[in-house]
């Protein structure tokens, strides 16, 4: 299992934590704590990555050809 990195982006407003990620469209998380909310946010970017694989197994598995591709960014 491959380890990413990815920006959370924390808000608090009337007593609960809120947070999206820069890299990652429709990646939202909420809790009252700090805590709570970056579960919450990790949990959305598993389901999300998940979803993204079995759409792209799904159409045209065997015509695509896969492979790691490692890049840096400031």
């Amino acid at each position: 299992m491959a380890t990413r990195e990815f920006t959370a982006v924390y808000e608090h407003s009337e007593g609960w934590w809120t947070a999206s990620v820069e890299e990652l469209g429709g990646a939202f998380g909420q809790g009252r704590t700090r805590e709570e909310c970056r579960e919450s946010l990790k949990e959305a970017i598993v389901l999300i990555l998940e979803a993204q694989r079995t759409i792209a197994e799904k159409t045209g598995a065997s015509k695509l050809l896969r492979e790691s591709l490692e890049i840096q960014v400031a």
